[in-house]
């Protein structure tokens, strides 16, 4: 009877513990964000918490949206730029080919990770694209802008966020 009493409060103090955690980890501004795994365009797996003690700029785009090819070379700009902080874009739901030409054509150098299940995508709760997602080095969502950014805003926000 004991034991079982013991293991019971074990059990909820467990599911307490997890339930505090989850509460803080989101796509919400002020919760540390979601780790993901995805590859990029040379077949390397690359990790959220790979750019762990540098600030992120987390952009979900896709090559068919123009708003997205509008804001990409202010992207390629800030990552030329940036020293404390990283621009990772995810591409989400098309095939690696189409994206490599398209980034090729565009002469992108940031990681591009792709995403084409939409998981990484549903577990942001991206809704529209471009999402940009501002995150600091400690992992904690600060910024999160749905549309497109303008270069001026772009260096704004990573300005205020990241640096």
């Amino acid at each position: 009877m004991k034991k079982k009493l013991i293991l019971s409060i074990a059990l909820i103090l467990a599911l307490a513990v997890v339930v505090a955690v989850a509460k803080n980890t989101g796509t919400k501004v002020g919760q540390k964000a979601p780790d993901f795994k995805l590859t990029d365009l040379n077949g390397k797996q690359v990790s959220l918490s790979s750019f762990k003690g540098r600030g992120v700029v987390l952009n979900f785009w896709a090559t068919w949206c123009g708003p997205c090819r509008s804001e990409l070379p202010d992207f390629q700009k800030e990552h030329r730029a940036g020293k404390k902080y990283r621009v990772v874009t995810v591409n989400l739901r098309e095939d690696k080919k189409t994206v490599q030409n398209f980034v090729k054509k565009g002469k992108y150098t940031f990681p591009v990770l792709l995403d084409s299940q939409g998981k990484v995508g549903s577990l942001y709760k991206v809704r529209g694209i471009p999402t940009t997602y501002f995150i600091d080095k400690d992992g904690t969502v600060r910024e999160v802008v749905v549309g497109a950014l303008s270069g001026k805003q772009l260096r704004q926000k990573i300005k205020k966020h990241l640096e």
